[in-house]
This record gives C-alpha cells, structure tokens and sequence, in this order.
C-alpha cells in the first residue's frame, strides 16, 4: 500500500496555540501511513526546532529574487484582479476600508511559490495565507482550511473569500459554534464543513512545561509563594487585556498578596504598560513579553486567565488544564465545549470586572481551588477522535 503525501501550509512558526496545535497533529499521524511535508511562508520562529523529524520542511513559499523580477511581482499585483476587486468593493461601500482579506490572498497568489508537487492532501495549519495558498498554489486531490477563530471577526468582507472557498474541499472548523458563525456568513458552503477539534497532545506540553530553562523571571515566579494568575495572549484588543488592569485595581484594594503575569507581544504593549504604571501596580501586574516557551511559567500558576471580548477555541486554555492550572476565562461562544463551570474552571460573563470576582472567590476559597484542581489532575484528553478523522478523509479519497 503506497504511502499518502501530506502538504502542511503555515505563515511562520511562531509561539501560539495554532502553531501548538499544528505540531501536535504533525507528531500524532502516523508516519508510516504518510509521508508529511511542510511549506512555510518564511522559515522562521521559536518554534522550528519541535517540528518532528518525520515531516519534511520545504523551502520557504516567499520568493526571494532579484530587483528586477521585484518589480514584475509587483507589476502583477498592480494589474491583477484581486486588486481591482477590492478597490470596486471599496467604491462600492464608501465607508469601508480596502478589504484587509485580499493582501493575504495577493500573498498567496503572487508573492508565493508554487510547489511542483502533486499531494493527497493540502492543509491550510490557519485562516489567512496558510488556507489561500494550499487553494491558489497547491496541487492535491483534498484541500482542507483551517480556521482557528470566528470567522465574522477574522472577515469583515466575506462575499469577497468565495473564490479562494470554491477551490477548496472542506472547510474545518474548530467547534459547532465556529461552524455556525461560519455558515451564517457563507450559508452555501455548507456541505464542504466539517468540525475538527483542535489536536493538543499532552505529552508535548507535559513535556516542555517540565524543560529546565534559563530565565530570571521564571526563578522569581516560582519563588513567589503568594496567588499566581498568568495570562498567556497575544497583546492586541481582541483580548480585552485592559480588563486585567481592572480586576487588578479590585485586587490590590482588597490587599490580596497576589501577582498577575502577562506573556506576550503586541500592539497593545505600551498602553497596557502605561496602565499599570499610571495605577501603581508595577509590583502586581507584570508584562514581560513573548517567552520561548511559557509551559513553566503556566506550570508554577494557579490560575489562567482569559479576559477577552472574543474566542474560537483557544488552545491556551485547554493547556492550562492540561498543567492542572484552573482556568477562568469570559464567556466565549464555544466555552461549554471545554469548560464545566465549576468544576473543571470558572466561566464569567463577559465584561470588565467579572474576572476579579472569580479570582476573589478562589482566593478567599482553598477548598474550591482544590476541588477544581483535582478534577483537572484526573482528567483525560483524548486526541484520537482528531486523528481519526483526518485518518477517516484520506481513506475515502
């Protein structure tokens, strides 16, 4: 029996929970089933090293060549198609902006090499260039797109994504709340849906939350014997992160001993920075940018903290319980698939302050720290139900 190719396709190999992710599904395949290859945009991120030694990582998909043939890049991009759709779509709305959607597919479409490779199956790791590229570069029998997060928020246009979708054979979505919002976006596409969740595997963060590590903030961290809440978040308003300043505000009125980390970078870094120092709270909130690898950090805390307006699936918060870290997070649209308020962690209304009445229970109640924390500890995650169904798609190709 002939071994099936698999095309992975991803921007860059960054520290996220998508990128967590791709690399639990790459090491739990079977790799004497197939035969795995990997296409980045630029071969570049913390996280290059854990790719597994069975895939195949292909030359970078950006094509870095001289001036001249720059300037036929660009002269095709300026004649092209795809961007006289949006400059339309924009005389057509005036109020709108040029649709930020069509770069990425410009990226994919005339900034990218084409692999000279004829493949099984092409998987798009993440929304944006990853899933435009394995439809508009690609050669392979299925093309499955990931999205990782709500599709109305990650598209504001999405008349304008039905001609990179047609190219593909289904669309994954990461929970049935994904999929609704999806289908209440772009109801036609239903029959090419489908709901994977995302693979995490255990071992993997088990296995690098307990890596030895060299850093000064860390041996603090563990050193601190008071209340530890982490946050682990790309710093944009998407994450709502202001809301951490206000819960912190409450916090440190009440006299609690407590100390709040955020690990992170982003656009949102110095306002936040601002904050914490126009409110004093230099010794109780402590931003201290993106880490190599936070497992430890999440590893020596009590509680993980997710403040933001918005979620898809968050991977974050399903490694905190991996880690026996309570979660307590703002209500998400998918956040029953994998919290059990209460018992597996704490779910708050999603506003301003309602994270600070959750960690003041838990900090006022030990014996509800451990009942939580021991529900978690006995929990089991099983990722096959993942792997079958990518098992089960290259079966009936």
């Amino acid at each position: 029996m002939m071994r099936k190719k698999i095309l992975f396709s991803y921007y860059s190999m960054d520290i996220g929970g998508s990128t967590t992710s791709l690399l639990s599904l790459m090491n739990n395949l079977n790799p004497e089933k197939y035969d795995m290859y990997l296409i980045l945009y630029r071969n570049t991120g913390a996280l290059l090293p854990y790719i597994p030694k069975h895939v195949t990582v292909l030359k970078p998909a950006v094509k870095e060549k001289n001036v001249w043939q720059n300037i036929k890049k660009m002269c095709r991009i300026l004649f092209s198609s795809t961007l006289y759709k949006g400059l339309f779509y924009q005389i057509k709305h005036k109020e709108k902006k040029y649709p930020v959607t069509l770069f990425s597919e410009m990226q994919a479409k005339y900034l990218s090499r084409k692999i000279n490779m004829k493949f099984d199956v092409a998987i798009g790791g993440m929304e944006g260039w990853s899933d435009k590229y394995i439809a508009y570069r690609v050669d392979a029998d299925i093309k499955m797109a990931w999205f990782h997060s709500l599709f109305s928020k990650i598209s504001e246009t999405p008349k304008l994504e039905r001609d990179w979708i047609e190219r593909i054979t289904y669309i994954v979505n990461i929970s049935k709340a994904c999929e609704y919002d999806f289908l209440n976006c772009l109801p036609q596409y239903s029959e090419k849906c489908i709901i994977i969740k995302n693979m995490l595997s255990q071992q993997l963060v088990s296995e690098r939350a307990d890596e030895i590590i060299q850093d000064k903030e860390y041996e603090e961290w563990k050193k601190y014997k008071g209340f530890k809440v982490i946050t682990v978040a790309r710093l944009d308003p998407a994450k709502a992160l202001y809301r951490v300043i206000k819960c912190a505000i409450i916090l440190k009125e009440k006299k609690y001993d407590f100390k709040w980390m955020i690990i992170g970078d982003g656009g949102e870094k110095e306002t936040l920075q601002q904050m914490v120092i126009e409110n004093n709270l230099e010794q109780h909130v402590l931003l201290v940018g993106a880490k190599m690898n936070p497992y430890p950090f999440m590893k020596e805390s009590k509680v993980f903290c997710l403040t933001s307006h918005y979620e898809g699936t968050p991977v974050t918060v399903k490694e905190s319980m991996m880690l026996g870290v309570i979660p307590v997070v703002t209500r998400y649209k998918s956040v029953t698939d994998q919290i059990d308020n209460r018992r597996t962690g704490i779910v708050v209304e999603n506003e301003d302050t309602t994270v600070a009445d959750a960690l003041c229970e838990l900090y006022n109640c030990e014996e509800l720290q451990n009942e939580i924390r021991n529900q978690l500890i006995n929990m089991i995650f099983d990722e096959k139900a993942t792997i079958h169904c990518v098992d089960e798609i290259l079966k009936n190709k």
